[in-house]
């Protein structure tokens, strides 16, 4: 059996409208509620977080480790770095997160990997945090779930 190019162009953009890039990547809005930071050694604490998202797939319980490195002369401002996990039912996420503090807030830049039903998707996102007082407070996330290769 020949098959002709005409059925086969119609079926290779059916197949493509089917699975197309809009489904490749999901915008993502997330607020976390964070514990207070806990020392772990100079430099280094440890974050507890509640995660709430417009996509069940980043809500959960995250556990965040904080290293901060502090301005010249103050521990009131300066950079960070982060390693963090947020687990549900269904797989986790882990990854990194840059950023800076000061004047009662951070923001951040972050990726992570996704983990058990997640493998295969990263998820990017941008991070604002209002510290509450001794680093607890809420966090906004804005960003996206993408397939890996994409």
């Amino acid at each position: 059996m020949r098959i002709s190019s005409a059925l086969l162009i119609v079926v290779c953009v059916a197949i493509i409208a089917a699975c197309g890039s809009d489904s490749d990547s999901t915008e993502v809005e997330s607020t976390l509620d964070c514990s207070e930071l806990r020392s772990i050694s100079e430099g280094i604490y440890r974050s507890d977080c509640t995660v709430e998202a417009d996509d069940a797939r980043v809500a959960g319980t995250e556990t965040q480790i904080i290293d901060l490195q502090y301005d010249e002369g103050t521990t009131e401002s300066g950079s960070y770095t982060a390693i963090f996990e947020t687990v549900n039912d269904d797989g986790s996420w882990a990854g990194t997160a840059t950023g800076t503090f000061g004047d009662g807030g951070a923001t951040s830049k972050a990726e992570m990997i996704g983990h058990g039903a997640y493998e295969g998707f990263t998820y990017t996102f941008d991070s604002g945090f209002d510290d509450e007082g001794g680093g607890a407070g809420t966090a906004i996330r804005t960003g996206t779930i993408e397939t890996a290769d994409s």
